[in-house]
């Protein structure tokens, strides 16, 4: 009886993920439906201003032109790429050099979505995949969702990062009912952004019971679009999350999904959005990587236009999550790995949001960070993810701290040289506008 009740509840839940499924791919035309305004071999431009790339290679195919990377087209069309071609292949001969057998990195402008840096890596011996793994949706969220949780508790209560949780002693595992207040059992408390930093469980697992609930977290997980299209030229992949309804889902299912154990992926574009949100004070921007399209005759035929696609969040919220972000990297789960001297010293501040949890496409253990740099004026939204079979070599918090290293250390080295170079200029009474 108990086999056939599995076998039930698994069917069903087959049966729903194939509904959202149909669901969301009508949505992924919707971006699409307006008419076209341009059709060529490569790509199509809409009415909308939407652009779609017929081919999800586009990157195998750049080339470096007047420090531009650039894809030229079989019909003769160039495509001038928004990549930073000094840190993009920085971290491509990172990755190259490195020992890790599955990598990513994407790095975005926080005020535009304009994608600077996009790459990664995987061992062919070990994987085959048909699309570009930075374009897949296949990997879990794991706690990058307590953002969501933690969003949906503050949009819903008038709390903020010093909110105290009460909670046992044992902060790592969802068991025992201890997702549930006990007195007698609640020996301890911890504050929120202490609770996001060290990323404790249990005590997200209470937020989601007691100040978020289910409502809020569905509505700002749809906010930050889970289960809706994200327009990119290249075809993104749409980030999914299972929610069972209102009427099957149990206190311990809720608390574990707002802890980051849920049924839910993201894609490397999608993580790094989630803490652009937080960095453009609630704005989500639509990602783009495709700057300018110029025709046979030199003639400009396309330029992308920075567009927002959601607002998630207030900018409260989003100062609030600000706040947690700089303790995950300061006191938290990143803590080791951006205060280990085996990297350069990164020369501002960082915020993020770390994620942990075995995954089966790739096989193996998922590690994620999100986070933005600097903090008092955030310039770039990143996501790293590293996976990792039987141990680490290093961890995406690692990874985060490289790609964050190589872009700000690098300009901050330009811009001392450039002020050196203005007072020489002063002192020889030379005239120099910047």
């Amino acid at each position: 009886m108990f086999t056939f009740i599995k076998k039930t509840q698994f069917c069903f839940h087959l049966w729903l993920c194939i509904f959202f499924f149909i669901l969301n791919t009508s949505d992924i035309f919707s971006i699409y439906n307006s008419s076209k305004t341009l059709v060529t071999e490569s790509f199509t431009i809409y009415s909308s201003g939407a652009l779609m790339i017929h081919s999800t290679d586009l990157l195998h195919n750049k080339k470096l032109e007047k420090n531009r990377y650039i894809v030229r087209t079989k019909d003769d069309f160039k495509l001038v790429l928004t990549l930073d071609p000094l840190t993009q292949n920085k971290m491509e001969q990172y990755l190259k050099r490195s020992r890790i057998i599955f990598g990513l990195y994407v790095n975005l402008d926080v005020k535009t979505g304009k994608i600077l840096n996009l790459l990664g890596k995987y061992d062919k011996r070990k994987f085959f995949f048909d699309t570009p793994i930075y374009l897949r949706a296949a990997y879990p969220a794991a706690s990058l969702f307590k953002i969501i949780t933690a969003a949906a508790a503050m949009e819903t209560n008038p709390i903020s990062p010093d909110h105290k949780i009460n909670i046992p002693y044992q902060c790592r595992y969802i068991r025992s009912k201890n997702w549930l207040r006990n007195q007698g059992r609640d020996k301890t408390s911890m504050a929120l952004t202490d609770a996001f930093g060290r990323s404790c469980n249990v005590a997200f697992g209470r937020l989601a019971l007691y100040w978020a609930g289910y409502d809020s977290i569905i509505r700002l997980a749809s906010l930050f679009h889970f289960n809706l299209p994200i327009e990119f030229e290249l075809g993104l992949e749409q980030s999914y999350a299972f929610f069972p309804t209102r009427d099957q889902i149990t206190g311990k299912e809720l608390a574990k999904l707002g802890a980051g154990f849920g049924n839910v992926f993201v894609s490397p574009i999608h993580a790094a959005l989630l803490s652009q949100v937080i960095a453009n004070k609630g704005v989500m921007m639509r990602p783009y990587i495709v700057d300018w399209i110029e025709g046979p005759d030199k003639s400009i035929v396309y330029r992308s236009r920075p567009k927002v696609i959601s607002t998630p969040i207030s900018s409260r919220t989003s100062e609030y999550l600000t706040t947690m972000m700089e303790n995950t990297v300061n006191k938290g789960t990143s803590r080791g790995a951006f205060r280990s001297r085996r990297f350069p010293r990164l020369l501002v501040n960082a915020g993020g949001k770390t994620g942990t949890l075995t995954g089966r496409s790739p096989r193996g253990k998922h590690s994620w960070f999100t986070g933005f740099a600097p903090l008092d004026n955030p310039k770039i939204a990143i996501s790293a993810l590293v996976v990792y079979q039987n141990r680490y070599i290093i961890k995406g918090s690692h990874l985060a701290r490289v790609g964050l290293t190589n872009y700000f250390n690098f300009f901050n080295k330009f811009n001392q040289k450039k002020v050196e170079t203005d007072k020489l200029l002063v002192k020889n009474r030379f005239i120099y506008k910047p």
